[in-house]
């Protein structure tokens, strides 16, 4: 039930860049920044902060990558609450974001050339009454 209110906040939030480009949803999420500077911040202890605005208040933890709305352990992305605090820092925002939306990221993943499947005519026929398994090609995470 929480994982589902969490997608579902997630969505609504996103709701206007959601069909766009992956550039473009960057570029949209990149201008939560005004919505960001109306937070009040509160350091807790080294990279800790209590972040609240209108009476509700979250956890996030910058050196974790962290937020009590869980938004940022679900997307990779800071949330707004999290960029608060790394305005409140003064700190580069790109630095929180997970690997996986880097540009060697996406070059690696994209540094095969994908190549065009032939005709049914020329496909091999399968006798086993299972599927063959599927290849998975793991991407590897650099360290933080």
């Amino acid at each position: 039930m929480l994982l589902n209110n969490v997608c579902e906040t997630f969505n609504v939030v996103i709701r206007d860049a959601r069909d766009k480009p992956i550039l473009t949803q960057m570029e949209w999420i990149r201008r939560i920044e005004w919505a960001a500077r109306h937070y009040i911040e509160q350091v807790l202890r080294g990279d800790s902060y209590e972040v609240e605005l209108n009476g509700d208040t979250v956890l996030v933890d910058l050196g974790k990558r962290t937020c009590t709305c869980y938004h940022w352990q679900l997307t990779g992305i800071p949330c707004v609450h999290g960029f608060a605090c790394i305005l409140d820092k003064r700190v580069d925002p790109e630095d929180f974001v997970d690997v996986y939306y880097t540009r060697d990221t996406y070059m690696y993943a994209y540094e095969e050339v994908v190549k065009p499947m032939p005709g049914p005519k020329h496909w091999e026929k399968n006798h086993l009454r299972e599927p063959l398994p599927l290849t998975v090609r793991v991407i590897p995470r650099r360290p933080k």
